[in-house]
């Protein structure tokens, strides 16, 4: 499956509050990307928040306040720490 095409999807499923949307935009794998560098990572959620956990431990949380897609009425959260 072409993975761009269900991340399109997803944008456009987020955009509804009817049902709950999450996708991350990357498997986070280490080879997914060239040098191991992950890039951008994007979650594609009708959420008002995202809370992210490593271990059961809180990393941060992240809401679409300060997202890049300001058009959109549910842009994509960046997930900028690991």
């Amino acid at each position: 499956m072409n993975q761009t095409k269900s991340w399109a999807a997803s944008v456009y499923a987020s955009q509804q509050k009817e049902k709950p949307v999450l996708e991350i935009s990357s498997t986070m794998n280490v080879g997914e990307y060239p040098g191991s560098f992950r890039g951008d990572v994007y979650a594609f959620t009708n959420a008002d928040q995202l809370n992210v956990y490593k271990n059961d431990v809180l990393i941060q949380s992240f809401n679409g306040k300060n997202t890049p897609f300001g058009h959109l009425p549910q842009g994509p959260i960046l997930i900028n720490d690991f």
